[in-house]
């Protein structure tokens, strides 16, 4: 019995719907985990919603712009989010698409190629926060394609790849530029000399690292 005490207080927790206090994109992501996620009964998501997840002030508001007895129907949440989107839907998705521009436009010049990857996937996370999540191809192409490397040392980071997921693509150009320049070096110059690639397959036996 002295064990069952705090497995029923982290069920109470589970019941409760997140905060909003990120942006509106990435709460709705969790929020939508939490509907599929909860036993509780869709009745009651409206209120549960309003009363653990809005501030005092979003509370008030939706108070006086969602009838009360639609917040008692099974989509008592979505009428909710509906006016929830009037309100944060608009900016969302300017942030969203700034954000998306901001990733898709940046490319490698000047920095080492530690700096790219770091930068890179800085720029994934940032789109994570604004509830942008990319697919694994899409980051995996992008990674790749705003490297500004010639075809030559593309071939060989894709040859080198386990597979051609972003993580196995990011291990692989890591790798061989460790490899070919050093730590030290990697982190604090640009590749702009032809070398030998220990990892390269016979048929690209040299690779010209500067940009096309």
């Amino acid at each position: 019995m002295v064990d069952e005490e705090p497995v029923k207080e982290e069920v109470k927790m589970t019941e409760k719907p997140p905060k909003f206090d990120c942006s509106y994109g990435l709460w709705m992501l969790k929020l939508e985990s939490w509907t599929h996620t909860t036993g509780i009964d869709k009745k009651k998501h409206g209120h549960l919603i309003i009363l653990h997840s809005l501030s005092p002030s979003l509370q008030e508001e939706v108070y006086e712009n969602v009838e009360k007895a639609s917040l008692l129907l099974d989509d008592g949440g979505k009428k909710v989010t509906d006016f929830l989107d009037t309100k944060f839907k608009v900016a969302d998705d300017i942030q969203m698409y700034r954000g998306f521009e901001s990733f898709i436009e940046y490319k490698r010049e000047e920095e080492s190629m530690t700096e790219y990857l770091a930068k890179f996937e800085g720029k994934v996370a940032k789109l994570k926060t604004l509830g942008l999540v990319l697919p694994d191809p899409v980051l995996a192409y992008t990674v790749l394609k705003n490297s500004c490397l010639k075809t030559d040392a593309l071939q060989t980071i894709r040859a080198a790849a386990e597979n051609m997921k972003f993580g196995s693509l990011k291990a692989s150009i890591e790798r061989i530029y460790s490899s070919a320049y050093g730590t030290e070096r990697a982190q604090s110059s640009r590749f702009d000399e032809t070398v030998h690639i220990k990892y390269a397959p016979k048929r690209f036996p040299k690779v010209d690292l500067c940009c096309s």
